[in-house]
């Protein structure tokens, strides 16, 4: 999937479900990289701007981001931990990169 369908897909899940929309695009955003953070917080912050939220409602869409952002995350780490560094350094043969990198 390009990029594009990737920012795309994000605009229209923030768009269509605004709280869950920006908790699972933070949520993806942290777990799949090539997704910039970029296309979740500012595209929510515009969008929040264009539904007239108040401030209560600006600052729970802050969290929710942040939860989602913070799940991910964990996420991650969690798989780091239980895959460890031979799981990694398998990894890093298919996109190129050395161990001394």
């Amino acid at each position: 999937m390009p990029l594009e369908s990737l920012i795309e897909f994000v605009t229209a899940l923030i768009t269509d479900h605004l709280y869950a929309g920006v908790f699972l695009a933070a949520l993806i955003e942290t777990i799949i990289p090539p997704i910039p953070t970029m296309a979740v917080f500012p595209t929510a912050g515009f969008i929040a701007s264009q539904n007239g939220l108040d401030l209560p409602e600006l600052i729970l869409l802050g969290i929710v981001g942040g939860l989602g952002a913070s799940i991910g995350s964990t996420v991650i780490y969690l798989i780091a931990l239980k895959l460890g560094r031979t799981a990694l350094l398998r990894y890093l043969k298919y996109v190129k990169v050395s161990e001394k990198k």
